[in-house]
Formats: C-alpha cells, sequence, structure tokens
C-alpha cells in the first residue's frame, strides 16, 4: 500500500531530484520489492530464469569484535544464493577490502552452530559505481579468486561484482545504467514496455517517500517527449 505524506515544498523540490544511484532513494525503492532486484539480478547476470524470493534494505550485520556493517539491499534467490547490492557514487566507497568484509561479514551470519561448511550459501556483493572506477570501459567487471598455479576458480563461492554506471550501450544493462541516473518524471510519461521488453519502472515501484502522481523512474527514449529525463 502506498503511503503519502504531506511534506514541505522544498522537501518535494529536492526529493524530485533523487536518482536510482542515490542510496537513499536506492534503500527507499527496493525495500520488500522482490519484481524491481529480479529485474535488476537478471540483467547483471543475463539469466531469466532468475527468481528472487526475499529482499531487505538497510539491513545491519553487527560485530562484536569489530566493526559492523549496513547493506544497502540484501536478496535472496529461489537456489539460495544471497546478493548484496550497493550503489556507490564515489570510487572510495566500493574499494576491494570493503568488497571483501562485506563477503565476510554475510558469511558470518549463515552457518548455524555445528553445521557443514558446505551449507554455506554462495554469495554475491555487487557494486554499481557512479564511474569506471578500473577506467577499462566493460560494463561489468566479474572479480574470483583462483588458484595461480593451476589457472582454475577457487570455487569458494563468494563472487563480487562490479556494475560500471557510465556505461551507456544499448543494451539492457547500458539502459538499465541510464535509467539509474534519471531524476524523477513528473511528466506521467512512459510507455506499455521499453524497447527490451521491460515494463517501465515507473508502473512498479511502490512510492513511500512523495505525495502526489509522481513518477520515480522514466525510459529515456526520445519518443517520452517532454519528459525531464530526455
Amino acid at each position: 500500500r502506498i503511503i503519502k505524506k504531506n511534506i514541505p515544498a522544498e522537501y518535494g523540490v529536492l526529493i524530485q531530484k533523487f536518482r536510482l544511484i542515490d542510496d537513499t532513494f536506492f534503500n527507499v525503492c527496493f525495500d520488500n520489492y522482490t519484481e524491481g532486484m529480479q529485474l535488476l539480478l537478471r540483467i547483471f547476470f543475463g539469466r531469466d530464469d532468475l527468481v528472487v524470493k526475499h529482499v531487505v534494505t538497510q539491513q545491519s550485520a553487527d560485530n562484536l569484535y569489530g566493526r559492523g556493517v549496513r547493506f544497502d539491499v540484501l536478496a535472496e534467490d529461489s537456489e539460495g544464493k544471497l546478493y548484496d547490492c550497493e550503489v556507490q557514487r564515489a570510487n572510495e566507497g566500493a574499494t576491494p577490502r570493503r568488497a571483501r568484509y562485506n563477503s565476510s561479514m554475510m558469511d558470518s551470519r549463515e552457518l548455524a552452530k555445528g553445521a557443514e561448511f558446505s551449507e554455506l550459501p554462495a554469495t554475491w556483493v555487487i557494486f554499481i559505481t557512479e564511474n569506471d572506477i578500473y577506467g577499462a570501459g566493460y560494463p561489468l567487471y566479474h572479480v574470483e579468486r583462483i588458484v595461480q598455479e593451476l589457472q582454475r576458480p577457487f570455487d569458494d563461492g563468494a563472487h563480487i561484482l562490479y556494475v560500471n554506471g557510465s556505461n551507456r550501450e544499448d543494451t539492457p544493462l547500458g539502459r538499465l545504467m541510464q535509467d539509474f541516473f534519471c531524476v524523477y518524471c513528473t511528466q506521467g510519461c512512459g510507455h506499455t514496455e521499453r524497447r527490451d521488453g521491460v515494463k517501465p519502472w515507473q508502473n512498479t515501484v511502490p512510492m513511500k517517500m512523495v505525495s502526489g502522481n509522481v513518477n520515480p523512474f522514466s525510459w529515456t527514449d526520445p519518443d517520452a517527449g517532454n519528459c525531464h529525463c530526455v
């Protein structure tokens, strides 16, 4: 159910400038929004059969012996795989050691006392970055452990993925990244379906922060006319 709130006009103006790459908006939009997270992961991994079962945002993982973490979005799929999806505007927030730490904190919560290590689920730490942090022009950067002497995967089930937010290729991923940098569409635009067959975001995202008829996403197609996103 959409909760509408009366908010000061100046706050409304600021809210309308939010984009998906802004973590506050990202967290609000994807809280319990399984269909939206499923769409993201299907595009990231090129899998139409991936089914997301649970999504939570701003989940804290405390550490009695040191620093805890707060995950932007945690998701679980139908195969039991876990995904920590983070948006980062600054390169410093997506460092390799942060990815390592997030991965370790995901693992630390998943095995009951006495459980077999084989029961540890596969995990993915995903950073959606505003910039191409490796500067090589790839839309995705997959990070995997390998046995160097054998050049074989270590196969520990821990994976890290960097999504290049500056990618604007004419692909489902490139178009999705374009959406991540759109501001609110206030013109009521949108299409029955995007060119890649995905229904427009604004018809499916539950709005919790703003009142009135404001669409948080818009497909940035020139046919959208006077859409603010074009």
